[in-house]
């Protein structure tokens, strides 16, 4: 992560980690050639068997992942997230929202976004219910997208990308 920091190719609200593990669960689309994919993997299945062994410590191993700024991290604490039954609803939506709705609308969280919506949507409350939906229809911040494109291309993808989460 700090290296694709150091060399442009990561910051806060990005990473390519997506480009290479589409899924941070294992997935036939994951194109997994690069070395430091394994690391990915590991964190997984480590967290997985964790999980196992002691639930509390699985639980802090997300904590230390949710205060590492970066895309993958985020996965992976979505991917626990999915995968286990740590929090509620409410709590799993809020985490989802941070940065203004940003990571509900990443490319970098895409795959995981997806995988929380389908797990949580039938527990949430009515009031985090009502958080989600409108955060779905605000749509995604025009800064995730070119700046070239013209109102009527941004609002194709605007309307897709609500009507993919609706």
């Amino acid at each position: 992560v700090e290296l694709g920091e150091q060399f442009g190719n990561a910051d806060y609200f990005h990473d390519q980690s997506h480009w290479y593990i589409q899924s941070i669960s294992p997935h036939p689309q994951n194109h997994s050639s690069d070395n430091w994919t394994l690391l990915i993997h590991l964190c997984r299945d480590l967290w997985d068997a964790t999980w196992e062994i002691g639930k509390s410590i699985a639980i802090q191993y997300l904590t230390i992942w949710k205060s590492i700024k970066s895309p993958v991290f985020r996965r992976l604490v979505l991917y626990g997230l999915t995968t286990k039954d740590i929090y509620n609803g409410s709590d799993v939506i809020s985490y989802l929202l941070e940065d203004d709705n940003w990571w509900l609308w990443s490319t970098s969280t895409y795959r995981e976004v997806f995988r929380v919506l389908n797990k949580y949507w039938s527990q949430l409350d009515p009031d985090s219910t009502g958080i989600l939906i409108n955060a779905i229809l605000k749509g995604p911040p025009r800064n995730m997208f070119r700046d070239d494109l013209t109102s009527k291309q941004f609002n194709e993808r605007v309307d897709r990308e609500i009507w993919l989460k609706l």
